[in-house]
């Protein structure tokens, strides 16, 4: 469709919705707004077009699986001895394994522990197979549990005919209406070839609650966050975006178990039970990491005093009402603390957006998979690096000659940095720091990763608390 005329009018659309969202703080699914969004298509003339009757979807979607599901006479894949085998071995063996090779068996396993954990009988109605392959495949961690058994078949039956996965939940579906039970239905899926191997990415994508597809496309278009009436979608970059994967991984390493959509992200585990961080710890720690880059008093008033939202790190604000709490408490600090000065929102962001840096080295010490993620972006085209990126880049530049001569003459620093990156079991690295000559780069960004793993290592030493 991106190769049409329809693009354009599909882009323009996406604009008057995000335009009217922001203009008067609505969801993109709220009644008011959709009622504003039909007077301004009307205005802009998009609700005249005329398409071809094939493209009606009354024509379109006749025979759409969807309206209809597998049929009731499916016949199913007959289990071999060795699938009847594995299907009485799938309960005794359903551990949650964390981040492992994630297929269609896996992830299953996954979800049906997670849905036990929460009190479904997952070892005795098959109709749970179907809602744990949902859970641990497509479903985001805000749907409410109340709602999985309707949104899941309306998932499998929305899955496009050619998926690998139309056998897997046809068999499933069928299998619940003719009452077999788990061990039975496993067997006829130990018999699916796609059932032992990883879904595809847009199988992973659910498509029918508010803003699916409309979500993304406003995020491509440069908007920084859609607001839906269940939750509220910010762009972040890439670096960002693996720092955030990264904790919720590590987090799920200490439990045991995947994240369960009431789980206290702050919180850790003792025996089992959730034990939060001591909030004047909590205050101090974010106190030495203010200190670290001089933050202005105000701006470390309104976040840790008054609880207003720090901006984004390009300055905005996720809504007017964060934008107008933060400022009204950056006022009330100014006017008590004349002394302290007015603060400059550009300088102080520069100062966040240091602070994300540097944060990124203890990060990437305890974290492998961050850190061979932060190597193969900082390896990418610098032309394509967003803000964060550039900002580590800034500080490698700033301690270039420091890192470089420590590598070069501290033999214990050079060996402790080659140890560190073995750790990361990229051999193809090693070798390229091992043969490293820095004084043939031109640029910092001509081996920006390299002097990253340098940093890591120098401000991190081993065995630095996390």
């Amino acid at each position: 469709m991106r190769q049409t005329p329809r693009w354009r009018e599909l882009e323009r659309f996406v604009s008057v919705v995000m335009d009217l969202s922001y203009k008067r703080d609505l969801a993109i699914d709220d009644p008011d707004l959709l009622l504003r969004v039909a007077a301004r298509l009307e205005k802009a003339g998009l609700d005249r077009r005329e398409f071809r009757r094939d493209l009606h979807p009354a024509v379109l979607l006749a025979d759409a699986r969807f309206l209809y599901g597998p049929s009731e006479d499916l016949v199913l894949p007959e289990p071999s001895s060795e699938a009847l085998d594995q299907a009485g071995r799938f309960f005794d063996e359903m551990v949650w394994e964390g981040d492992q090779d994630e297929t269609c068996v896996e992830l299953l396993r996954d979800g049906l522990s997670l849905l036990e954990r929460s009190g479904f009988p997952v070892r005795t109605h098959t109709a749970m197979i179907l809602l744990a392959l949902y859970v641990s495949v497509a479903a985001s961690d805000e749907e409410p549990m109340s709602e999985l058994s309707e949104r899941a078949s309306a998932w499998a039956l929305g899955l496009p005919e050619d998926s690998p996965l139309v056998p897997i939940v046809d068999t499933v579906l069928v299998a619940t209406s003719r009452e077999l039970d788990p061990i039975q239905t496993l067997g006829h899926l130990f018999m699916i070839p796609a059932f032992q191997q990883p879904p595809g990415q847009e199988d992973r994508r659910w498509h029918s609650g508010p803003g699916t597809d409309f979500v993304p496309l406003a995020l491509e278009m440069g908007y920084r966050h859609v607001k839906t009436s269940s939750l509220r979608v910010v762009r972040v970059s890439a670096m960002v975006a693996a720092s955030i994967e990264g904790h919720e991984r590590r987090l799920e390493e200490r439990r045991g178990h995947p994240l369960e959509p009431d789980d206290l992200v702050l919180a850790d585990f003792e025996n089992g039970e959730p034990v939060l961080p001591d909030a004047a710890q909590l205050v101090e720690r974010w106190e030495e990491m203010f200190d670290l880059i001089d933050l202005h008093p105000a701006w470390r008033h309104a976040y840790l005093r008054e609880n207003a939202r720090l901006p984004l790190l390009d300055g905005t604000f996720v809504s007017k009402r964060d934008r107008r709490e933060w400022q009204a408490a950056v006022d009330r600090y100014v006017r008590q603390h004349p002394e302290d000065g007015v603060p400059k929102h550009k300088a102080e962001l520069g100062k966040l957006r240091r602070l994300m840096g540097l944060l990124t080295f203890p990060h990437a010490r305890h974290d492998p998979v961050f850190a061979r993620r932060m190597i193969a972006l900082l390896d990418g085209d610098p032309v394509l690096w967003d803000d964060d990126l550039d900002e580590v880049a800034g500080l490698l530049e700033a301690m270039e000659a420091e890192l470089v001569t420590r590598f070069d003459e501290d033999p214990d620093f050079r060996a402790a940095t080659l140890e560190y990156v073995r750790q990361l079991d990229d051999q193809a690295f090693v070798e390229r720091l091992a043969g490293w000559v820095p004084s043939a780069a031109h640029d910092v960004t001509d081996h920006a990763s390299l002097l990253f793993v340098l940093a890591v290592v120098l401000f991190v030493p081993s065995g630095a608390e996390e």
